[in-house]
């Protein structure tokens, strides 16, 4: 923990303060792909629509990351998370582009939630 808003950190969780770390280095800044720990098959930028089995994959690098399991980028347990991407980045079934969040913003929803899951402690 390096500074004052670190302070706050306890009262948050480690997914969170995790997520909001990669948002700041891997998602709103340019750090270059070979400094980069998280996003490795995307940059997090992609309209997740367009780039479907591009985000696919890298939902699936993810699960052998952080829980040691290898699954099908277009398996159930993806599409599930994928499904969660686009419902908080306002582009899920029944969206209009006026509802669109930043597809970043997402993404550290996302990250969050999987890195709370308890699978990540038992890795």
């Amino acid at each position: 923990m390096d500074g004052p808003a670190d302070l706050h950190a306890g009262t948050r969780t480690l997914g969170g303060v995790l997520s909001d770390d990669v948002y700041d280095r891997e998602l709103r800044g340019s750090l270059p792909w070979g400094d980069r720990r998280v996003f490795k098959v995307i940059t997090g930028k992609e309209d997740p629509i367009e780039a479907e089995p591009q985000v696919k994959r890298q939902i699936a690098s993810w699960f052998l990351r952080f829980y040691g399991t290898e699954v099908d980028p277009f398996g159930t347990e993806v599409q599930e998370v994928f499904d969660l991407l686009l419902q908080f980045s306002g582009r899920g079934p029944g969206s209009s582009r006026e509802t669109h969040t930043d597809i970043r913003t997402a993404w550290r929803l996302i990250l969050e939630i999987m890195l709370c899951d308890p699978r990540i402690a038992t890795y």
